[in-house]
């Protein structure tokens, strides 16, 4: 796995809060939405939130479900999440 930056931490943890797991997916601009991308930006850098997804789907941290528009974490994403949150 890829270098996990601190932008790529504070999603996974805010979709894991908000319970967007495995089956529980959304559209990716609702994730975006719902887990306040912008601030995520704001405050810790990071790009486009599709090519972010993309690059945590190629991680094994978040499941795109075969649709590229829907996304949701995956188990290993949910550990990460977990780790991070101290949980």
């Amino acid at each position: 796995m890829k270098s996990v930056q601190q932008c790529h931490l504070e999603l996974l943890a805010r979709m894991f809060e908000k319970g967007i797991i495995g089956g529980n997916y959304l559209p990716i601009e609702t994730v975006a939405d719902w887990c306040k991308w912008d601030n995520i930006v704001r405050k810790h850098g990071g790009g486009k939130i599709k090519a972010e997804i993309h690059k945590l789907s190629k991680w094994g941290l978040v499941d795109i479900h075969g649709k590229k528009t829907v996304a949701s974490l995956t188990p290993d994403g949910v550990a990460v999440a977990r780790d991070y949150l101290g949980l």
